[in-house]
């Protein structure tokens, strides 16, 4: 490594970081004025799961304004309010009889945080949710259904007025789809199948929007709405100018929708239909993040059907092996950022060093330096030509002097003079250009990696690192980066007299990097750390090499 790769990489990484502010996260939050203060579930770290599906906030009773001509009359048979609770050994589901909707999703190998004291919940509703069905006159949430089946995997809900009926199955097979089949009787109009208001719970301390120094931080509860048109994924950050009110279609021409849903950094929570199909709705609802002052844009998903309408929700990790379980076409859910096949091949190098190591900090230490070993052929010539550079840099500073004119025919004299001392000596001044270009596609591969996959989300390393998915809390990695950085540019074989500018900044390279790396993920932090001893350990060996020559 040299100043010349720094200076790339210091570029590089600037621009992925403003590319990534404005293309990530621009328009998902607004700030406003405190007016009415929104319910928020109240969640403590100590809460347990069974406790907090009890006291989280559960569906109210809509009050719609009905007319004549659509108002549903008040069921003959009293319904009291029942819940079911649906289980299997990867998530339990809770389900209220009250709109015949899930109110809870907990999964039971993921965890709020690495003390594993509370499951993740994928609902956090506060106005519409999975499985609620919007009619013409408004939402069925002030509607009691009548439980007519229920059981650990299987519950049928019944709504009949004598005019219009409706009727809802879940089923929970052994993974994380959950089957939803509603049946209709006297509609006269198409309605809406809720798939999600929002995914995970904001809690104190969540950010929908980076501070100054959180550039590259994973922010893993910013949600997409996501769907499959004719077998391609896309997906969406929610905008403040969605509807509040109504749904609306998202494509402007229909097409294929396989399924529909919304997704964050890790999890997922989607819909798909038997039968495609031709579009996707969606309003907002803003809600307030707790302690804070900021408004975030939740993305309410539906769907629009006819009579009926059958398929399952997949709720549950974004994993390769549990969504291709699930259907083979949600595997694109899961994506590996810029780098694509690259980081993807990554990916199965550091798991295969998991496996064999059971840690995924000492796996991303051994890959970093394989890959730095397998990019050595591509430094040598670099480090080489920087020591001919050096060597002759008296001679360039003599065609300074002679040709040291500030007319254009100087300047063109100087530099026709300049390349031919390099040709002479053998020096390539542009293969250091050309090793950082040629090692920018693996650390932007490994940086996009290492900041998405689940499998970094609470994996300890040791000491005091016991999530490599967030940032340092003591910040100890990133000053310790900084220093490897320094005693690494120092290695490097640096022309005697140059620039004095240009010297200081490369000196100043580490305290701007570290800064900078204040917010990464610990894993991103030991990749860098390691390539720096790496890059250290080998200048140096080359200089010795080289000097003794």
């Amino acid at each position: 490594m040299n100043k010349r790769l720094v200076l790339v990489l210091v570029l590089s990484f600037a621009f992925i970081m403003v590319w990534q502010q404005l293309g990530k996260y621009m328009g998902i939050v607004k700030v406003v004025e405190p007016v009415v203060e929104e319910q928020v579930a109240e969640q403590t770290e100590s809460a347990d799961p069974v406790a907090q599906a009890e006291t989280a906030a559960e569906p109210q009773p809509q009050k719609e304004p009905e007319t004549s001509e659509n108002a549903m009359p008040t069921p003959v048979e009293v319904v009291e309010p029942e819940k079911v609770r649906l289980e299997n050994e990867q998530l339990y589901i809770d389900l209220d009889n009250r709109g015949a909707v899930a109110v809870h999703a907990h999964l039971k190998g993921f965890y709020n945080s690495s003390r594993q004291e509370r499951n993740i919940n994928l609902i956090s509703s506060e106005k519409h949710f999975p499985g609620e069905v919007v009619l013409s006159n408004g939402s069925t949430l002030d509607r009691l259904f009548k439980v007519t089946q229920a059981s650990k995997n299987e519950a049928v809900f019944t709504y009949n007025d004598g005019n219009q009926k409706i009727t809802k199955t879940f089923s929970l097979g052994e993974d994380f789809k959950l089957s939803c089949k509603v049946e209709t009787e006297g509609l006269t109009q198409p309605f809406f199948l809720v798939v999600s208001e929002g995914l995970q719970p904001l809690l104190p301390g969540d950010k929908l929007t980076p501070g100054l120094l959180d550039f590259g931080a994973i922010s893993p509860k910013i949600m997409h709405y996501a769907w499959s048109e004719e077998g391609d994924h896309e997906s969406e950050v929610p905008k403040k100018k969605l509807s509040a009110n109504t749904f609306e279609p998202v494509l402007e021409e229909e097409a294929n929708v396989e399924w529909i849903g919304v997704k964050d950094t890790y999890f997922a929570n989607v819909y798909v239909p038997n039968e495609a199909i031709r579009n996707l709705h969606i309003k907002k609802v803003e809600r307030r993040l707790p302690q804070s002052d900021e408004v975030g844009i939740m993305p309410v998903i539906a769907l629009k059907a006819t009579n009926s309408v059958d398929g399952f929700f997949y709720m549950g990790p974004i994993l390769e092996s549990e969504l291709e379980k699930a259907d083979p076409r949600l595997a694109d859910l899961l994506t590996y950022g810029w780098a694509g096949l690259l980081s993807k091949w990554l990916f199965i190098a550091l798991e295969f060093f998991h496996n064999a190591t059971g840690n995924w900090g000492w796996s991303i230490i051994i890959l970093t330096i394989i890959i730095r070993i397998g990019l050595v052929p591509l430094t040598i010539p670099s480090v080489k030509s920087s020591y001919k550079m050096r060597k002759i840099q008296p001679k360039i500073e003599k065609l300074k002097l002679k040709y040291g004119g500030k007319d254009m025919e100087s300047k063109q004299k100087m530099s026709q003079e300049q390349f031919k001392l390099y040709k002479e000596e053998g020096v390539n001044p542009f293969s250091s250009c050309l090793t950082a270009l040629a090692q920018m596609p693996v650390f932007i591969a490994y940086f996009s990696l290492l900041r998405s996959s689940i499998y970094l989300r609470q994996a300890d390393w040791m000491f005091w690192i016991e999530d490599l998915s967030v940032k340092d809390p003591t910040y100890i990695l990133p000053i310790f980066m900084g220093i490897t950085m320094f005693f690494s540019t120092l290695a490097m074989p640096m022309p005697t007299t140059g620039d004095p500018a240009q010297q200081k900044m490369m000196k100043a390279m580490p305290v701007i990097f570290s800064l900078m790396f204040l917010a990464m993920p610990a894993g991103l932090i030991l990749y860098m750390i390691t390539s720096n001893i790496f890059a250290l350990a080998q200048t140096t060996i080359l200089k010795w090499r080289y000097e003794h020559a």
